[in-house]
């Protein structure tokens, strides 16, 4: 499919954005770990559909349209049946989901929470989920990021007790590479995708950052510690981040066309 199918997909279906990168995951589904067609929808503003390609593609959709995105959705289901049937492929109705995702008070003014589309593939009702792993980040359904920060803290407070048992055999410069690349590489990735988070989650990340600062230096560390270890703390990095997106959209050429910022110059007006 990857080598001889691609042109196929992209005409069936339309629009594509290939997932190379966090810049893409504001729009973006699920990567399939199956040799059949499996998809996974996402219904906001945007619907994304997830190809065995690593391609998503989306539907722009209202609450008040839900209705007809779902019927947008069905017909895309049905072409893309006929088009996997015509390669010796099947869609997989098992891994296929979808999760509507909109804002708490958007949820229940339309009791979103309770609304069920009749998305199907073929005969089979397709499932509606709360909470969906988009190359490595969890969106859930009010994009509360709760859950992806769980798992982050939950996994990388295992790993850093399982470095703590090398505190005293490894040199400084391995201590700091390794929370580095095991520990703060997690908090890291996608940092400004989940920007602006609640202060109190700001906090749980910043105290996971003393407690690498802490391995590093062997010995309780706050924010001081974390800025001698030339670290930005959490809040400033992501805004780093935030910047670095910005400029590339303004002057790399190699930026993809459709995220570049237009600079407009303010004049002054009498």
């Amino acid at each position: 499919m990857r080598v001889h199918q691609d042109s196929l997909w992209t005409e069936l279906v339309g629009n594509a954005l290939y997932q190379g990168s966090h810049r893409y995951l504001a729009c973006a589904s699920t990567v399939v770990k199956d040799y059949r067609p499996s998809f996974s929808f996402i219904c906001f503003y945007y619907l994304t559909i997830s190809m065995p390609d690593d391609t998503t593609f989306f539907v722009h959709s209202k609450p008040c349209d839900l209705d007809a995105s779902a019927d947008h959705i069905n017909r895309t289901i049905t072409s893309l049946r006929e088009c996997s049937e015509s390669c010796n492929l099947a869609l997989n109705p098992s891994k296929t989901n979808w999760v509507l995702i909109s804002t708490p008070p958007m949820a229940r003014y339309h009791s979103l929470e309770e609304r069920q589309l009749p998305i199907a593939c073929g005969d089979t009702s397709l499932k509606r989920i709360s909470c969906t792993k988009l190359l490595g980040v969890y969106l859930d359904q009010h994009l509360t990021w709760k859950t992806h920060l769980d798992h982050v803290l939950n996994s990388s407070y295992g790993t850093l007790s399982v470095l703590r048992r090398l505190t005293n055999l490894a040199p400084f410069c391995v201590r700091k590479r390794l929370a580095e690349s095991l520990v703060l590489s997690k908090v890291n990735y996608a940092c400004s995708v989940f920007h602006p988070l609640p202060a109190f989650q700001i906090k749980r990340l910043q105290r996971l950052q003393n407690a690498c600062a802490g391995f590093v230096i062997r010995r309780f560390a706050g924010l001081e510690d974390v800025r001698k270890l030339n670290w930005f703390p959490v809040k400033e990095n992501v805004e780093l981040e935030i910047l670095k997106l910005a400029h590339k959209s303004l002057y790399d050429k190699a930026f993809p066309e459709y995220l570049k910022l237009n600079l407009h110059q303010v004049s002054a007006t009498t």
